[in-house]
C-alpha cells in the first residue's frame, strides 16, 4: 500500500505543474498585450492564443448553461463531468489533446473520435485526481 503522504504529495505536484504552465501561458500572452506586441507572435502562437480564449469562453458558456439547466441535446451525458474542472483548464487539455492527435498523425488525418476519446480519458483521470485529492484532505 502506497502512503497518504505519498499520494498527496503526488496529486499536489500533479496540479501545481498544470497550474504553472496555465499561467506562464496566460502571462506571456498578456505581457505580449501589454507591450503592444502581439502582433510579434509566430502563426501558431497567435493561433493557439486566439483557440484557447475561444474555448475557454465556449466553455464558460456551456458551464452556465449546464447550472442553469438550459443545456441542450447531450447536456446530460456530458454535463456532470464539464462542470468539475475548470474553464481554462478543460481549454487547455482540448488544445493539448487535438494538437499532439494532429502532430503524431501528420498528414493523414485524426479521426474526430480518437480525440473526444483521448480528451475524455484525459478529463476522467483530472477529475479522477481531484476526487482523489478531495478524499485524502477529507480524511486529514
Amino acid at each position: 500500500t502506497i502512503p497518504k503522504e505519498q499520494i498527496q504529495e503526488q496529486i499536489n505536484l500533479e496540479e501545481q505543474a498544470t497550474d504553472e504552465a496555465l499561467k506562464q501561458y496566460q502571462n506571456f500572452n498578456e505581457n505580449m498585450i501589454k507591450i503592444g506586441q502581439a502582433g510579434t507572435l509566430p502563426a501558431l502562437q497567435r493561433q493557439v492564443k486566439a483557440w484557447f480564449s475561444a474555448l475557454k469562453n465556449r466553455i464558460e458558456m456551456e458551464q452556465n448553461r449546464i447550472w442553469t439547466n438550459r443545456a441542450g441535446c447531450g447536456s446530460k451525458a456530458y454535463g456532470p463531468l464539464l462542470v468539475l474542472l475548470r474553464p481554462d483548464k478543460l481549454a487547455v487539455m482540448v488544445l493539448h489533446e487535438a494538437l499532439s492527435q494532429c502532430l503524431k498523425c501528420s498528414n493523414e488525418g485524426v479521426p474526430a473520435t480518437s480525440i473526444c476519446k483521448n480528451l475524455a480519458e484525459a478529463v476522467q483521470s483530472e477529475v479522477n485526481l481531484l476526487k482523489m485529492k478531495n478524499k485524502l484532505v477529507g480524511k486529514a
